[in-house]
């Protein structure tokens, strides 16, 4: 009995393990621009935004625009900058919702 006891919990930390790293294979673009996000500096322009964290999503809204970038699933909220379009200027860059600028 103690035998397929550990068996089960064996196989099941294995397939849990296994689980764990295909989510992160799947998302590693999402996970790379959260790491990548946390250290950007305010003052950054558009294009230089653009070549650290990929094509952005573009949503214009109520005269704004936002960019939104690909994030890991388990994100509270995507990676989104709002950009000012005529100096190309990153206005505000949310990399969560505590991380702000």
């Amino acid at each position: 009995m103690a035998r397929l006891v550990a068996t089960i919990v064996l196989a099941t930390g294995c397939f849990l393990g296994l689980g764990i790293l295909a989510e992160r294979w799947v998302h590693r673009t999402g996970y790379r621009n959260m790491r990548v996000c946390l250290e950007l500096k305010p003052g950054m322009s558009s294009a230089d935004l653009q070549a650290k964290l990929g094509e952005p999503r573009v949503v214009v809204r109520a005269g704004e625009t936002w960019w939104y970038f690909e994030s890991p699933w388990v994100a509270a909220a995507p990676i989104r900058a709002l950009i000012e379009v005529k100096s190309g200027q990153v206005v505000s860059l949310n990399c969560s919702e505590s991380e702000r600028w």
